[in-house]
């Protein structure tokens, strides 16, 4: 055969016959030197251009001669350049999978794409890295993007929160996250109420929150509490050490006797009573300083009875009645006892009073008795002496029962009855007012809602005239018509004051004040103004507008701190405000010119009706305008390099209003003024209003950079004068000024 020597070429032989020999056959290689017997000098000569394959049967084996140097080597019909043994950075998954050489190549090696499979390749390590960063890099971007969202539409607490959260956060390789200050919130369209609906304290945990209660958003104390709160926070930031310190609770700022015993003397001889004048002194006490601002007796009909008792030795009143006129005696001891001098050794006088009507009239049998008007008189003037002794959370409960009696006798109705006199219906048409004016005052005190809708009430305001000059009109025969002539007097004050503009209506006059009317009065509404105008002062009158000021203080309660417009939006809030202090105004225009306390001097004749009027005003004046100073209190963290005037119109009003309240008051503290001329029961609480509004007041004014310091600290100064004057006499006004110095020193500190 060609090419090949013939001494070379030998017989097939078996694997048995001829173990070293290599057998070749097609598609094989020679890959094993070892297994070919040559010399350590055979070399392969060049292969001719068409090598002549050799036949099957043929080997090729090594002897002593001198090889051929040709050497046939088949070939595939396609070339493969993936087998060269250079190292693959990354296999493919298939290769992988079964262990077998990857030739890299992307996006398909060679092996897969010969064979027609899928060829994936894993990311590397770095590549995963980079990739799981930019993973979290979107998801943080993300989150920070929710919070933006959010943060406008978080209450006060919640966005404090976050904002101590994020500063304990350090970010080296991104930006600081920027959150709009709470100012920008609050001014903005979907800013959240500063009201909440919803509460933090467990008020059945211990034994001081069951008698302290729930308080609200309205509530000076809460207020006061959001003070120290905030001022707890700042001392716990710059002393690291108390970082772990927990907030107190709200118990810690109750400064009223809600947590003291209310004994009750069961061995008291109840049918006894005092002696004739001391208790003309107290009866006409009573009538004097109470009576015209809580009329819940008939002051005619309950004098004649009075000196029936004491003429007539054989008079024998009823339990209740008993029970009405120990209480009586009660509040208007209360009254006298910071003048009297009373032994260590005695019991006060107004708690033995207090016990014998609570066991006449108050035991496990009346709680089975049916409502009764003196029964309703009872449970309202137990009320009002729980009141003003400084039990407000037993007073709200027992004027709840008083209330209850009211509804169940109907007495939120104008009564048409012929059976009952006009003064009988007069005495109780009193006798719900006066109900309603104790039930604000308790719902102002402990920020808790009203309990007395005016959407059930179709009880005629009361009549401006005096119990005995009404006694004496009963047998006049045009009585009906003055009263209702009267009375619509009053329902047409109302109506101003309901339809009154707000500052979107009022086109003709600055904001805050009464547009002018665009239409004349018809012939009945002049008939009116001109009646309404006809009355002279008396208590019964300044109790017929105090009834309507009442009224706009439970709006405002109702419109601005009920918890289910926590979430309206601060523009709706605004201009609720606004309605409301316009409504303030016409009120106060309203007034008849011997009742216009701001152009007249609070003293002379008129010197009680006039202070209860304007007490009452400023505070509601306080009442609805606070929301907008609260909301500066929670943004001045973000003011610090505001101008001086950092307050809004309507926060300003509020601030003007606690000075003008404040005015009110002689510079000089005197207790004898104060229990002669202010409604006592409630100056505690007035007092404690203009002090929380001046604290919140110095603490913007403190974070915002400005300076007013001479201003704050005379008003601040004045009242926490009056509170310690008066502390020499009530424990609750103790405890308050207690609370106002611990405030005060760490705001100075």
């Amino acid at each position: 055969m060609t090419g090949y020597p013939n001494s070379h070429l030998v017989p097939f032989l078996d694997s048995t016959s001829a173990p070293s020999m290599l057998i070749l056959r097609d598609n094989d290689f020679v890959e094993n030197s070892q297994l070919l017997d040559c010399p350590n000098n055979f070399v392969f000569d060049g292969l001719p251009s068409y090598p002549e394959v050799p036949p099957r049967g043929i080997v090729l084996t090594s002897n002593h001669h001198k090889p051929n140097p040709k050497v046939p080597i088949s070939r595939t019909n396609t070339p493969t350049s993936w087998s060269n043994r250079s190292r693959v950075s990354q296999a493919c998954k298939a290769c992988r999978e079964l262990k077998t050489k990857c030739s890299g190549h992307r996006p398909a090696c060679h092996r897969c794409k010969d064979l027609g499979l899928d060829c994936n390749y894993s990311e590397r390590k770095r590549e995963l890295i980079n990739k799981r960063m930019e993973d979290l890099g979107a998801h943080v971007e993300m989150l920070e993007n929710l919070l933006r969202d959010v943060y406008p539409k978080l209450d006060t607490n919640s966005a404090q929160h976050i904002d101590q959260t994020l500063k304990k956060v350090l970010s080296h390789d991104r930006a600081r996250l920027t959150l709009p200050p709470l100012a920008e919130t609050c001014n903005a369209p979907d800013a959240p109420r500063f009201t909440i609906g919803y509460t933090n304290e467990d008020f059945n945990r211990n034994g001081e929150l069951q008698a302290l209660g729930f308080v609200g958003e309205h509530s000076e104390m809460a207020w006061l509490y959001r003070i120290k709160s905030a001022l707890e926070q700042v001392s716990a930031t710059s002393s690291p050490a108390q970082d772990g310190l927990s907030q107190s609770s709200i118990a810690s700022i109750d400064y009223y006797s809600n947590d003291s015993k209310m004994d009750v003397r069961e061995e008291i001889n109840v049918f006894e009573r005092p002696e004739k004048t001391e208790a003309d002194q107290l009866i006409n006490t009573y009538f004097r300083i109470i009576h015209p601002s809580f009329p819940i007796v008939g002051k005619t009909t309950l004098l004649g009875q009075y000196r029936s008792l004491y003429t007539d030795s054989t008079a024998r009143p009823g339990k209740q009645w008993l029970a009405v006129m120990n209480f009586m005696f009660a509040i208007a001891a209360m009254h006298l006892s910071p003048t009297q001098e009373i032994a260590e050794c005695d019991e006060a006088p107004h708690r033995v009073f207090f016990s014998r009507g609570w066991i006449l009239s108050m035991d496990k049998a009346s709680l089975r008795d049916h409502a009764c008007l003196q029964q309703v008189q009872v449970e309202g003037l137990a009320a009002f002496y729980l009141l003003a002794s400084g039990q407000v959370n037993r007073s709200w409960k027992c004027g709840g029962i008083a209330i209850c009696s009211a509804l169940a006798m109907g007495l939120n109705l104008r009564s048409e009855s012929q059976s009952v006199a006009p003064l009988s219906k007069e005495i109780r048409y009193r006798v719900w007012w006066a109900l309603y004016v104790l039930d604000t005052s308790l719902a102002e005190i402990t920020g808790r809602p009203p309990r007395m809708s005016e959407a059930f009430c179709t009880t005629p305001l009361p009549m401006p005239f005096e119990e005995g000059d009404l006694h004496n009109q009963l047998v006049q025969k045009d009585f009906d018509d003055k009263v209702a002539r009267s009375r619509s007097s009053f329902n047409l004050l109302d109506n101003m004051r309901r339809n009154a503009p707000t500052n979107d209506q009022n086109e003709d006059g600055p904001p805050g004040r009464l547009a002018p009317r665009k239409r004349s009065l018809n012939k009945d509404e002049n008939v009116t103004l001109a009646v309404s105008e006809s009355p002279q002062p008396s208590d019964s009158l300044c109790f017929s507008y105090s009834v309507s000021l009442t009224m706009l203080i439970r709006e405002a309660i109702n419109t601005l701190y009920a918890p289910g417009t926590a979430n309206k939006q601060w523009v709706d809030v605004a201009i609720a405000i606004a309605s409301l202090n316009v409504k303030a105004n016409t009120w106060l225009a309203s007034l008849p010119a011997s009742y216009q306390f701001q152009r007249i001097s609070v003293t002379g004749p008129l010197r009680h009706q006039l202070s209860r009027l304007a007490f009452q005003f400023y505070f509601t004046k306080l009442l609805i305008t606070q929301p907008c100073l609260r909301r500066l209190m929670y943004s001045s963290e973000e003011v610090s390099d505001a101008s001086e005037d950092v307050f809004d119109p309507m926060a300003s009003i509020c601030i003007q209003a606690t000075g003008q309240l404040l005015d009110l008051l002689p510079d000089e503290p005197n207790l004898t003024w104060l229990y002669g001329v202010v409604p006592w029961w409630c100056a505690l609480h007035y007092l404690m209003q203009a002090i929380a509004i001046i604290l919140t007041e110095s603490f913007l004014r403190a974070n915002a950079g400005t300076v007013d310091t001479i201003g704050i600290s005379q008003k601040l100064t004045k009242a926490t004068a009056w509170v310690k004057e008066l502390s020499k006499v009530d424990i609750s006004a103790r405890k308050a000024f207690l609370i106002c110095s611990d405030i005060i020193s760490r705001q100075v500190s």
